[in-house]
């Protein structure tokens, strides 16, 4: 019976350990995009862009939702089901939702524009070790189409994401510690 309690006080150590180092060893990917200021006017940038996604086991239809700022920081990527909007728009305004996720570095990346095209990159929620990148289109100022994205260094995967403008004001602020 010792020699059980013995195993299971050890191996509950080593885990323990190990998920304590897990920075050390499993560091985060880092972003390729360096920061670059947003000058052009290709997008506006006067509130957040949104696309209709599925989520949750009843398929419900959602948005998520994305906040660009011209100190190139995209911020966002939450899923907003349709009839939380609103809330969640209030969230964004007073505060809320900025001083729940300005510690959460998937929530935040990098993009350049460069002529009429766009790509980011962001840490991948779940596993914010991951960079993940989304290029696309830039259609007008106020929709962009994401076509592919990838992983690392896999190969670009085909997506098909319509991104339209929606003006809110005041937008969260975009400081944090990840994207400097």
């Amino acid at each position: 019976m010792k020699t059980l309690s013995f195993k299971f006080i050890v191996i509950c150590w080593l885990i323990l350990s190990t998920y304590g180092c897990r920075k050390i060893l499993f560091p985060s990917e880092k972003l390729t995009i360096q920061p670059t200021p947003y000058t052009g006017n290709q997008l506006r940038i006067d509130g957040y862009y949104f696309t209709e996604t599925v989520s949750g086991s009843n398929y419900a239809p959602s948005y998520q939702i994305y906040f660009l700022y011209r100190n190139g920081v995209i911020f966002g990527g939450d899923n907003a089901l349709l009839s939380e909007l609103s809330t969640r728009e209030a969230e964004f305004m007073n505060g809320v939702y900025y001083a729940d996720s300005k510690d959460v570095r998937y929530c935040w990346g990098r993009f350049i524009i460069v002529d009429n095209s766009i790509v980011y990159e962001k840490w991948y929620p779940g596993a914010d070790s991951w960079v993940y990148k989304s290029q696309g289109e830039i259609l007008n100022d106020s929709t962009f189409h994401i076509s592919s994205s990838r992983h690392g260094e896999d190969e670009f995967s085909p997506k098909n994401e319509l991104y339209h403008f929606k003006k809110l004001s005041p937008k969260p602020d975009s400081t944090n510690e990840f994207t400097n």
